[in-house]
């Protein structure tokens, strides 16, 4: 059986890093896209190394696909 996967916009914020975390608790693998324009913040330094993060928009199709 495949894993899940999820990904995750805005995942440097409050939500987007509480979406994350939950995730990972349930097995998800978790990739998150931040905005060429964010500021690195704890949520990101608490995420890393467990999800893949990316950085663009969602029209960046190249990046989504």
């Amino acid at each position: 059986m495949n894993k899940k996967r999820v990904l995750i916009t805005g995942i440097s914020g409050f939500l987007g890093e509480a979406i994350a975390q939950r995730c990972l608790r349930e097995g998800y693998e978790v990739a998150g896209l931040l905005r060429q324009s964010y500021r690195y913040n704890q949520a990101i330094e608490r995420l890393k190394g467990k999800v893949k993060l990316y950085e663009g928009t969602l029209s960046d199709y190249a990046l989504l696909s």
